[in-house]
């Protein structure tokens, strides 16, 4: 142990490599001055030094290899013994603390003294930065226990720390007393050791404010589908804790063992049909659930629970506790007792109806009967993306074309199509097609569709083409996606039938362009880098789920085609689509317009929209703020790839894996080899220089979005116009720049005009006098 190091923070890697960088920044940004952070690699094979190397850690931040995989608890123990600092904390490479988060917890357990000492964890919800103080921290760890313990107070006071991860402990606890994780314990090891601290400390202190962040994400070990192997893993998890509890608590080790037991048992009843213990007590027929099951029983009777024991030790703050009646993912002790017996007896049909009353059952996936089409015969053609392949110039040139297009028997309705008031595009020539036919089906009962008759019935045609590729919901589980898709074709079953209709194009492409897309549009998902997105949205390259829902719920077999194909084969993307559909159009017919293109945003423009959108976390704001910001940028359109060559070639495999069978079934040859052909290796993308000028740009927009007062968007019924108005149009870059200029300048004035900066009115007003001097001077107005 070094004297000069206070602090060692142990960071488990195996291949979160979209998130290290994060997890330790968060630790060198706290401003603690002789902190070592500690990387285990548990995965040399794929990770050598020279991956480390180049992410340009400093020097305090260390990493140690495995020879080999050993597993999350033995990399925690590998950097306990490396570990040189005075205390010792552990964080997850997919984690982070929260700003001064770590530096407010060492500096609290240092006053304290306690051998442990415990801070809250905030948990995000799914691939977002919003959170909640997780249950048990809220409940049992909150402001109110703020303090130390010791002795015999250390475990009533403890006895609710959800994980190793939640506290800091010193180093002479961790060393002197030999604790440490079980490494036979290869996953769920955390209340192990958890328990075993509790029995090993002699002092405890409780901060009882929030420190650090449990980034809750898809394909987790806390949110993957657990096998075989994770359930047994689990149930040793029940067994070495309450055994802990009976054998080394001198202080009614009996009762701490049975709150254990309850509040695990709890976890495994209380949440629904997917929970990985659900098929265990008797609902599946599967060998590997009849062993748990049976291993189960056998542990159950052996503990000898009796009614007394679950009443004494169910805890009325528990969020699996009911004082009623059971049900709703919450049991009365009363039931929890029942069940456990009905365990331990094999009575399985008695367990199966605690289990099903207790649930909290998901709403069941069940398409109603599709109507028989009452429309005459009309054919209805549902565009349904993919994003990204080209959508927007065929909407525009469909648009243009609408006259040739209906004396050749096919409608471009004109109804729903454009934007609405308040949902203009953030980026100029943006465009959603359909979406507000497809959204009054939902938010307005249809009332589009009743105009949509008449414009058919006017318009006496064969095929109606409906293009909305938001439709496509490709970020949504497949049963939702069915729903909504099921939804809209009923109400077009009016009409007629309706056949889905998807492009699709090299998914690693595809993907970025798609990134680039939601990214630079102010999203939810828009602050996640390239890597986050990828880790947390695998479900968008199920390409297959995505047509397999459509056609569900459609009832016809979707048309298909690719976009390379049809950019080779067609002088225009809208050929390709109306040939492809079997439209029977003469291309001499078709009127291409130019300047259809909607681009993606470059690096430089996608850089400022992350950060814009990890700053602001109110939607509508920063979308109001990015929307004034392309109005002022040009597209540098410098676009490096954001993937490494290894994510690229991950992206195409997982996706023609996921679309392998739609691909024999309609005869299309696997792309794979073709696709994978074109990924080129190469070193990082280089770092990304933002202009000075994006910056003013920036800063004038949000100067401008600061009242949160937005103006109404336009009601646009035809393809909406590419230009923006007159007074935008005229304003040159180096005129905002000058305004720029001359706005810094009046924020510069003498100091005694700061107390009216921080005023309201001045708030309100600094955008609204800036923009107006701006052009009265563009205008020459005195």
């Amino acid at each position: 142990m070094s004297p000069s190091t206070s602090l060692s923070v142990i960071i488990p890697f195996y291949n979160e490599t979209a998130f290290l960088t994060t997890a330790v920044n968060s630790v060198l940004s706290q401003g603690i001055g002789s902190v070592e952070v500690i990387i285990v690699n548990d995965n040399p094979d794929t990770f050598p030094q020279a991956f480390f190397d180049g992410l340009g850690f400093p020097e305090n931040v260390q990493v140690t290899h495995h020879a080999r995989n050993r597993g999350l608890p033995s990399s925690r123990n590998t950097g306990i013994d490396a570990a040189q600092g005075g205390h010792i904390a552990f964080l997850d490479a997919d984690d982070y603390y929260l700003p001064q988060g770590l530096r407010k917890h060492l500096e609290y357990a240092q006053r304290q003294g306690a051998e442990i000492t415990h801070a809250q964890t905030v948990i995000t919800h799914v691939n977002r930065v919003s959170g909640d103080v997780i249950g048990p921290d809220s409940a049992y760890l909150g402001p109110e226990k703020r303090g130390r313990y010791d002795g015999a107070d250390v475990i009533e006071a403890g006895f609710f720390i959800e994980s190793s991860w939640a506290s800091i402990y010193t180093a002479d606890f961790l060393k002197g007393k030999n604790v440490r994780f079980d490494e036979s314990q290869v996953k769920f090891e955390d209340r192990i050791f958890v328990v075993e601290a509790l029995l090993a400390a002699d002092s405890l202190a409780i901060l009882g404010e929030p420190c650090r962040v449990w980034r809750k994400r898809n394909n987790s070990i806390t949110t993957s589908a657990k096998s075989y192997e994770d359930q047994l893993l689990k149930l040793n998890l029940v067994r070495k804790s309450v055994d802990l509890w009976l054998n080394k608590c001198s202080r009614h080790g009996r009762h701490r063992a049975m709150c254990e037991f309850v509040r695990q048992t709890g976890y495994m009843i209380t949440k629904n049909e997917s929970s990985p213990w659900y098929g265990t007590f008797g609902f599946s027929g599967d060998e590997g659930d009849q062993k748990l099951t049976e291993m189960l029983s056998e542990y159950f009777a052996g503990l000898q629970v009796n009614e007394p024991d679950v009443v004494a030790a169910f805890d009325a703050k528990s969020p699996k506790y009911s004082g009623g009646e059971t049900g709703g993912g919450r049991i009365t002790p009363h039931d929890m007792f029942r069940f456990i017996d009905a365990v331990a007896r094999r009575d399985y049909e008695t367990a199966r109806g605690i289990v099903n009353l207790t649930v909290c059952r998901p709403r069941p996936f069940a398409l109603p009967h599709l109507p028989k089409p009452t429309g005459g015969g009309v054919r209805i053609l549902l565009h349904a993306g993919l994003h990204k392949t080209g959508t927007t110039h065929i909407q525009y040139q469909l648009a243009h074309n609408r006259k040739a297009l209906q004396a050749n028997g096919i409608l471009f309705p004109q109804t729903g199509f454009g934007f609405v008031e308040g949902k203009e595009p953030v980026r100029a020539g943006g465009l959603p097609g359909h979406q507000a036919l497809v959204t009054s089906v939902f938010q307005s009962g249809g009332a589009l569709i009743e105009r949509l008759k008449g414009e058919i019935l006017g318009a006496q045609c064969h095929t109606v083409v409906i293009s909305a590729e938001n439709l496509s919901q490709p970020d949504a589980p497949y049963a939702a996606r069915a729903r909504r898709m099921r939804q809209v074709v009923e109400a077009l079953s009016e009409i007629g039938a309706v056949t889905p209709v998807f492009m699709y194009r090299q998914p690693d492409a595809w993907l970025e362009s798609y990134y680039r897309e939601i990214s630079g549009n102010g999203a939810p998902l828009a602050y996640h880098t390239p890597g986050e997105f990828l880790v947390n949205n695998m479900i968008l390259l199920d390409f297959g789920a995505i047509v397999g829902a459509a056609e569900e719920a459609c009832g016809n077999q979707a048309v298909l085609f690719s976009f390379e194909e049809a950019l080779q084969g067609y002088d225009d993307l809208t050929l390709a689509f109306l040939d492809k559909c079997g439209l029977d159009v003469p291309p001499q017919q078709i009127s291409l317009t130019e300047d259809t293109r909607y681009p993606s945003t470059c690096d430089a423009q996608l850089e400022i929209a992350r950060i814009t959108s990890l700053l602001v976390q109110d939607q509508s704001v920063r979308q109001n703020i990015l929307r004034t910001f392309y109005t002022q940028v040009e597209n540098s359109g410098q676009k490096h790839k954001l993937f490494t060559p290894r994510e690229r070639r991950q992206i195409v495999d997982m996706f023609c894996d996921r679309a392998a069978a739609l691909f024999a079934e309609r005869g299309i040859s696997d792309p794979r080899d073709g696709w994978l052909e074109r990924i080129k290796d190469g070193g990082a993308p280089p770092e990304v220089m933002i202009p000075g000028s994006y910056l003013d740009a920036l800063r004038i927009a949000g100067v401008m979005s600061g009242t949160g007062i937005m103006s109404a968007a336009p009601v646009i019924g035809e393809a909406p116009a590419r230009q923006r108005p007159d007074h935008v149009t005229e304003i040159s870059l180096h005129d905002l720049d000058r305004i720029a200029h001359e706005t810094r300048a009046a924020r510069d004035m003498a100091g005694e005009l700061d107390y009216m900066r921080n005023s309201v009115s001045w708030r309100v007003t600094t955008p609204l006098r800036t923009v107006m001097r701006g052009y009265k001077k563009l205008r020459g107005i005195a």
